[in-house]
This record gives C-alpha cells, structure tokens and sequence, in this order.
C-alpha cells in the first residue's frame, strides 16, 4: 500500500505566513501554479467542512426520556377517546340501519349530548397540542379523515332527508344535534391540518440521518496531501532560490519570527505555498489574488 506524502505544518502566525506566501507569489510569477493552487484550496476547505464534527449532545436525562415516552402515550389516547366520541355522536343520528333502525330516539339524542361535548372538549385540546412525533402524526390524520368522512355523510344525510325517516326524529332534535356536528367537523379538520402539517415537517424515524451531512472520504483525504505534496516538489530556478533567501532575510529583518524565516529557509517558495493552501484554515484570499 503507497503510504501517503507527511503532511508540513507552516510555523508562525497567520499574518506571518501570509507575509512569506505573497513573496513566493511574486518570485514565481506563475499564474497556472497559483491557480493549482487556489483548487487545492478549495477542495481542501470544502473537505475539512464535511469532515467537521457534528456537534455533541449531552445524553438526555431519565426523566426526559420517561417523558418522551410517556407524551405520545398521553397524546394517542386523549386522541383516540376523542375520535371515538366524535364517531358515536355522529351515528346517533345515521340513516337507519339493521343496527339502529329500532334503537330509541330519545336514547340516540343523549348519547348524542354527551357524547358531542366529550368530542368538542377533547378534539379542542387535540388541536392546540403539540403532535409528538411524525409516527404520531401519520396515525392522527389517517383516522380524523376516516372520522370526518364519517360525520360530513351523516351531515349531508341529515340536511338532504331531514327527520324524514323511520327513526322518527323530530326537527328540534336535528336543530340541536347539527350545530354539534358542524362544530365537530370542523375541529376534526383543525385536527387534521395539523397532524399533516406536523407530518410533513418532521424527519422519518426510519429514514435515517437527515442532516445532509456527506461522510468524507479518507481516499479523498489522502488525495489532497498527495496534490500538496506533488505541488510542493515542483522544482525552482537558482535565481528564484536566491530571491527566495534575499526576501526572506528581508522579513527577518522587518521583524518576522525567525522561526517563520528558519522553516522557510529550509523550503522552496512553491512547498511554502502548496502547504498554506493545504491548511485550508488560514485565509488565502489576499495572497492568492497577487498571482
């Protein structure tokens, strides 16, 4: 297996590398190089962003996984009571059946009260709760539009056939159960809304990760040290060698580290250059620009 190129660590500030870069960039006077370069880069940039570290989060606490379990549970039952009641309120006053054809009026016209107040009260509660997860929410809109299709039948029975049936309802019973019904409807498609809104928004809990976050490559990794080490290898005149010597000196002078200086000294301008832009976490803009 080829063993990839070690990687060299520039020595100094930024500002100080930066200063020794842009006269390498004047020695070479190499346009094709700089713009190597600036791809080298690029995707040495791009590549430390993807293999970034997702944030850590802290383990959650007992009590606050007893409450993530114990929420939906809540959730799904005040839902399903709910639901229910919405669903035998609506029936009491359903065509007539082999089911309820002999059933009594004044008894349907009860249960409908009851019944009715139950649903309002919890399809109301239903509809301010926050859904808790998409799984949740899935179950929620698929029965409310069940039920809803439900009650808007029996609406449009009701309002097409009136009390003329062979239940013997009278017009004061249907006055009474219709504004219920109406209302009812209508939190169950509150209901609804907000369980597919809820649906859409949230992450599958089977599809996985969803942060978009592409794993990087080690391949791609080794790749970039060997395009850095194969730019750096690019061989240079004498004279650049003794431009390079002369400016650097110069930096000394003006107050560059000598540690800066000593390591330059020891490379040429295009390994200085291949292994600042290799960092990718020191700013290349201003350096780059002068090629």
């Amino acid at each position: 297996m080829r063993r990839s190129p070690d990687i060299v660590r520039l020595i100094g500030e930024d500002a100080d590398v930066r200063a020794v870069a842009r006269d390498a960039v004047a020695i070479l006077q190499d346009r094709d190089f700089v713009a190597r370069l600036r791809q080298l880069n690029a995707d040495r940039v791009r590549w430390l962003a993807t293999a970034a570290p997702a944030p850590r989060r802290s383990a959650p606490s007992a009590t606050a996984q007893r409450g993530s379990r114990v929420y939906p549970v809540a959730w799904g039952t005040l839902l399903a009571i709910a639901m229910t009641a919405a669903l035998i309120f609506a029936v009491q006053l359903d065509a007539p059946t082999r089911r309820n054809r002999f059933l009594d009026t004044d008894l349907s016209i009860r249960i409908a009260v009851v019944t009715g107040l139950i649903a309002v009260l919890l399809l109301l509660i239903s509809a301010l709760l926050r859904v808790p997860n998409r799984s949740c929410a899935l179950i929620g809109e698929t029965v409310t539009v069940l039920i809803l299709a439900i009650s808007l039948w029996v609406i449009g029975y009701r309002l097409v056939v009136g009390v003329d049936d062979s239940r013997g309802f009278t017009g004061q019973d249907l006055a009474a159960w219709m504004p219920f019904a109406v209302l009812i409807a209508v939190l169950l498609i509150a209901v609804g809304l907000r369980c597919d809104f809820a649906r859409r928004r949230m992450p599958s809990e089977w599809s996985g990760p969803t942060s978009g976050r592409v794993t990087p490559s080690r391949e791609s990794g080794a790749g970039l040290r060997r395009v850095a080490a194969a730019l750096a290898s690019e061989g240079v005149s004498p004279a650049q060698r003794n431009e390079w010597a002369s400016r650097l000196e110069a930096l000394r002078r003006r107050g560059t580290p000598d540690r800066t200086i000593d390591q330059a000294l020891t490379m040429t301008p295009r390994s200085w250059l291949a292994w600042l832009c290799y960092d990718g976490e020191i700013e290349t803009g201003d350096v780059l620009t002068r090629g």
